[in-house]
């Protein structure tokens, strides 16, 4: 819900049709479809106009772009004056131990191709104009996954550790990459 208890409008973008198809099964599974539109595009050159959001939320996508500059002025672009703007990345330790478990995590199509360190996130956040309110830690589950994952192949869904992981902690976000 928006502010003031209003309905909010949301636009869902990736690069990936599978991964949207995905999203918008669990959006309809749930009966979250309302309000929410699907788009196709690439963060480095997104098919929407100038100033379009109110906010813009970048959901671990960074690790995957290949010109990070050009995708942070691309989401200013497309936020309004005055827009808030989230972004999540995965933490530098567990992502060193996928890239060192196997080189398809880092060196394949969709992969992660970029590890941040915080301060070098931040410096890149500023330099594309956004003014930093505060940064935040968590823990999940998702790290050993990808451990595992990557020792037994980053492509091996039907790898019996990794159903078995998955059916346990009952992560339907575990499934796609």
């Amino acid at each position: 819900m928006a502010k003031g208890g209003e309905s909010a409008d949301v636009t869902v973008c990736d690069i990936n049709h599978a991964m949207l198809s995905v999203g918008r099964n669990r959006a309809a599974d749930r009966g979250l479809l309302k309000g929410l539109t699907w788009s196709t595009g690439d963060a480095e050159a997104l098919p929407f106009p100038d100033r379009s959001f109110d906010g813009y939320t970048i959901a671990f996508g960074l690790r995957n772009v290949t010109d990070i500059d050009k995708a942070l002025r691309e989401a200013c672009r497309v936020l309004k004056p005055g827009g808030r703007m989230a972004v999540t990345v995965p933490t530098r330790w567990p992502e060193r131990v996928n890239w060192a478990l196997d080189w398809q995590y880092h060196d394949a199509p969709g992969a992660h191709v970029r590890i941040f360190r915080q301060h070098e996130l931040e410096q890149d956040l500023e330099a594309a104009g956004l003014w930093l309110r505060g940064s935040h830690h968590a823990h999940a589950l998702h790290s050993p996954y990808w451990w595992l994952k990557c020792a037994v192949g980053p492509r091996n869904e039907q790898h019996p550790l990794v159903t078995r992981y998955r059916k346990q902690i009952g992560r339907a976000s575990c499934r796609e990459r």
